[in-house]
């Protein structure tokens, strides 16, 4: 029953995990939290204020298959499972990633004619799983397709949710320069990464498999560890990592001080003649500072179990089952497992290093836009970077404005295995003080979600005070 709860954690890990870049939100015009995406986008409103449901962002999905590719119906309308929808280029990583942000409090307001100050504090979820391509060609055609090579086979990991307040400012420097900026205070919730991931899985000439590495995992959560095991010999053994009082959540004050980090956006917007300029911006620079001397902190080496009983010169070499040990009128299934006995083939090892650092994951956002009237054009390069890994998506995007009652926004995304990305957004305002927004980058999976590999969804509720209109002069009003 252990062995399937860990399968189940990994498998629902790996069908949780992925996201292609959300953008349509950011083109709305006459809505303020197009500002998570630049801190200069213009603001035209004299204030506002969210609460709880005013903005949030939420994206899952994955790149490595659709379920339309993976499965299909037979004549007789059996499910049959094609493997090949699996296939990755060798040396190559499938990424499954999560993003979630929700305000829990934001507000903002003029402070003099081309001054807008800001302050949000956010709950951010940033979590990404990026699978060896060596992997899932393992799954698709076996080892024998593969004598002599050493395979990738365990997933480099990143799961980070944290507190996200920051305060900022946009600052219009005349017609054409507007800059923006945020400086972050970020509290550590959960935190996990592999700082290292080396285990390779090889099959020699005679068919021996040969499995080696070694790993390194950072761990951080709202739970107590009895950080006095220095050594967990089986997987199993995991549990005593926990006292008797599992997952006792931190609350109120006594989350604090446990993981404090910083970071910064950053962003500018240049109007090179009156109807084309470029935006650029640097999102999410930032990192967090993991204290191991709270409860909740480790960190472990992962290595091959020495006293294994298939263990050889550092490596574990599988040679197959004694033939006088299987039981035919029993499992073979069952047997083999218990035999190669993967509960104990790993050593975790505590640490002895400092505290350790986790990078938030940056964005850096390119745009070029050409504005006519009410309509805007726009193309927008997005580079996500997780893990010294970098996810590029491109999109096209535009934007109607009616009455400064409605925005309407579409735009299409074209990232590294997703090419179907169409997105829809509206964005109404009510008297100018009541706003909704929703938005979707992905409405295709919307109503094909068979045929789609991500969901994304960008909503919410906020209220505004919008800005005063200019007073005609008497000289204006003569001519």
């Amino acid at each position: 029953m252990k062995h399937f709860r860990i399968f189940s954690v990994v498998l629902f890990s790996f069908a949780a995990f992925q996201a292609n870049a959300q953008q349509t939100l950011g083109f709305f015009k006459n809505n303020v939290y197009n500002l998570n995406y630049n801190p200069a986008n213009e603001v035209k409103v004299r204030s506002h204020l969210g609460i709880g449901i005013s903005n949030l962002n939420l994206q899952i999905g994955t790149n490595i298959t659709t379920y339309n590719r993976l499965i299909s119906l037979d004549k007789e309308g059996n499910k049959v499972i094609h493997l090949d929808g699996l296939r990755a280029t060798k040396n190559s990583y499938r990424e499954f990633t999560c993003d979630l942000g929700l305000e829990v409090l934001g507000f903002g307001f003029h402070a003099g004619k081309n001054l807008y100050l800001t302050f949000s504090s956010r709950l951010r979820l940033d979590n990404a799983v990026f699978v060896p391509g060596d992997f899932l060609n393992l799954a698709v055609k076996g080892n024998i397709s593969h004598i002599g090579e050493e395979m990738k086979i365990l997933p480099l990991v990143s799961v980070l949710t944290y507190l996200d307040n920051s305060i900022g400012f946009q600052y219009k420097i005349n017609e054409k320069i507007t800059i923006g900026a945020r400086g972050k205070l970020l509290v550590g919730m959960l935190g996990a990464n592999t700082k290292e991931s080396h285990f390779t899985l090889m099959t020699d000439s005679e068919w021996n498999l040969h499995l080696k590495g070694s790993a390194l995992v950072n761990l951080y959560a709202p739970a107590r560890f009895i950080n006095d095991v220095e050594t967990i010999s089986r997987l199993s053994d995991l549990d005593t990592l926990f006292n008797t009082n599992l997952f006792k959540i931190r609350t109120g004050l006594n989350s604090l001080g446990s993981s404090w980090g910083g970071g910064f956006d950053v962003g500018a917007d240049v109007k090179i003649t009156k109807n084309f300029g470029v935006k650029a911006s640097l999102m999410d620079m930032g990192w967090l500072k993991w204290n191991r001397n709270q409860d909740g902190a480790v960190s472990y080496k992962v290595e091959i179990n020495p006293n294994h009983h298939l263990y050889q010169n550092g490596e574990l070499v599988f040679a197959g089952m004694p033939f006088e040990s299987i039981d035919f009128s029993d499992d073979l299934f069952t047997q083999f497992f218990d035999y190669i006995a993967i509960d104990s083939a790993f050593l975790f090892t505590k640490t002895t290093t400092k505290d350790y650092v986790m990078a938030t994951n940056p964005k850096l956002f390119l745009e070029g836009y050409y504005q006519l009237k009410c309509h805007i054009f726009s193309a927008l390069l997005r580079l996500n970077f997780i893990e010294k890994r970098t996810l590029p998506s491109f999109t096209l995007g535009y934007n109607f404005e009616l009455k400064k009652v409605i925005d309407i926004a579409l735009s299409y995304t074209m990232a590294k295995g997703s090419y179907g990305n169409f997105g829809v957004g509206v964005s109404l305002h009510f008297g100018d003080v009541f706003n909704f927004y929703l938005a979707t980058d992905h409405l295709i999976g919307a109503f094909f979600p068979l045929a789609n590999n991500s969901l994304n969804v960008q909503t919410g509720i906020y209220f505004t005070i919008p800005a005063k209109k200019a007073k005609k002069t008497a000289e204006s009003e003569k001519q």
